[in-house]
């Protein structure tokens, strides 16, 4: 069955089949009921060809992943729709020598006192401080999940990009949001981000692939 493994590989290798593996964390059950499928379907057709092997696995895989997007912030699934706002919703200082602000716990802090152990997130602009950046609301153009390792294999880092626009010119570029664990660790969900930002920042979500009715 070394023709199976070389198949399973080269499916794998596919840069769509990366990217919904990489942006979806929770994969791991749909993967496992397609591989029962696939035995089954292997042991009932014998004389299965490589190239319809490799055709069934990638509908079925793409089957399994179209099954996991949520509307609900509390979801692993769930993404920030493009087209969604984000509110700063108090005044944010950037310190001499920085271009962004730390937020944790629903409060202002810093690189240097933030716990990187629980969701924390900062925001990101192109010029410098010192500086205060006022209250606005952004538009998101596009998120991104994702994970790198700090000290491998003990310490991974969880993160995800929110990419934003100013109708009013501010030079913001985007938020990130992170958590340090562990490989047996998930990533944060996005109701985990609204809670360490509490007032702060808010979010109204867009209707989008992830939600039609959520707000």
């Amino acid at each position: 069955m070394g023709w199976l493994a070389v198949g399973f590989r080269e499916i794998l290798s596919f840069p769509f089949l990366q990217y919904e593996v990489q942006r979806v964390k929770i994969y791991y059950l749909p993967v496992i009921h397609f591989c029962l499928i696939l035995s089954a379907y292997i042991g009932k057709n014998r004389d299965i060809t490589m190239k319809n092997l490799m055709l069934l696995f990638a509908l079925l895989f793409l089957s399994a992943c179209s099954t996991m997007y949520s509307n609900d912030p509390d979801s692993l699934a769930f993404d920030i729709p493009k087209g969604s706002t984000m509110s700063l919703n108090k005044s944010l200082s950037i310190s001499k020598s920085n271009t962004h602000g730390v937020i944790q716990f629903g409060k202002e802090t810093t690189d240097s006192k933030r716990n990187d152990y629980e969701v924390n997130c900062r925001l990101d602009f192109k010029k410098f401080g010192p500086r205060t950046v006022k209250p606005e609301k952004f538009t998101v153009t596009r998120t991104e999940d994702g994970s790198n390792w700090i000290s491998q294999p003990s310490i991974l880092r969880f993160y995800t990009e929110i990419y934003l626009s100013s109708n009013k010119g501010t030079d913001v570029i985007k938020m990130v949001c992170q958590e340090y664990g562990d490989a047996s660790d998930y990533h944060f969900t996005v109701k985990q981000i609204e809670a360490t930002l509490g007032d702060y920042v808010s979010f109204d979500f867009a209707p989008g692939k992830n939600n039609s009715n959520n707000k």
